[in-house]
């Protein structure tokens, strides 16, 4: 089922320091689908992301994942949802020092009842020579694959991804958009990517561009491109 976001608007601060992140976000995000959400350091993707995940609330607005109402949810509630819904991948890899890769993706399964297959996930990966070796032995592109791995061995039905390419070079950053697509083709999870590199809405089949907490453009992509042909 699709992702939608009605009349959201989300505030921090009080009195004169109040300032508005998100005003009267409205949008649908088809199921299975790979978005790109765009805009400016202040633009409201990383709230946004967070109000979708449940680490956040919104003040106002409908928030529905699937057939979850996120914004009627208890504390309690949101706990199960995140665990049982929602992938994170970070700019930042999060792994566990004293794991191993296959260790630290593991770790993710624990998480569901009907965890995806882990040697599956590894070979998905690519880190099946890699999969004993513990993340300061390891490259940041694959770090960040144990990180994907991570989120997605769970079977979330949304993948939310902050800036996932921030902190790798060019071509790891290439890499890891490859395998990004490939895991949405082979098991259809909705992915919501936030990024600043305009690039990115070339590989993705929706674009939303946010400026000043609002949504600016949202548009489909017919054609979607593959992202080892990327330039930036």
């Amino acid at each position: 089922m699709n992702t939608q976001i009605d009349h959201v608007n989300k505030s921090y601060g009080q009195g004169e320091s109040r300032s508005r992140v998100l005003k009267k976000i409205s949008l649908t995000i088809e199921e299975g689908s790979i978005c790109c959400l765009l805009g400016p350091s202040g633009s409201g993707k990383s709230t946004l992301l967070n109000i979708l995940g449940g680490i956040d609330r919104a003040d106002s607005g409908r928030v529905q994942v699937g057939n979850i109402r996120v914004d009627a949810l208890t504390a309690r509630q949101q706990i199960d949802y995140r665990r049982t819904h929602v992938g994170f991948i970070f700019q930042f890899y999060n792994l566990i020092p004293n794991l191993t890769l296959r260790e630290n993706i593991e770790s993710g399964a624990y998480l569901s009842r009907h965890p995806l297959d882990l040697d599956e996930m590894v070979a998905t990966l690519g880190l099946r020579d890699h999969q004993q070796k513990f993340p300061n032995q390891v490259s940041g592109g694959q770090q960040q694959r144990a990180g994907i791995g991570r989120a997605l061995i769970k079977r979330p039905s949304l993948l939310l991804c902050d800036e996932p390419t921030g902190a790798l070079d060019y071509q790891t950053a290439k890499e890891v958009l490859l395998l990004l697509q490939k895991i949405n083709r082979l098991y259809g999870t909705t992915m919501i990517i936030a990024t600043h590199n305009q690039a990115l809405a070339r590989i993705s089949h929706e674009v939303i561009r946010l400026h000043d907490g609002g949504v600016k453009d949202h548009m489909r992509n017919t054609a979607v491109e593959e992202a080892g042909s990327l330039n930036w």
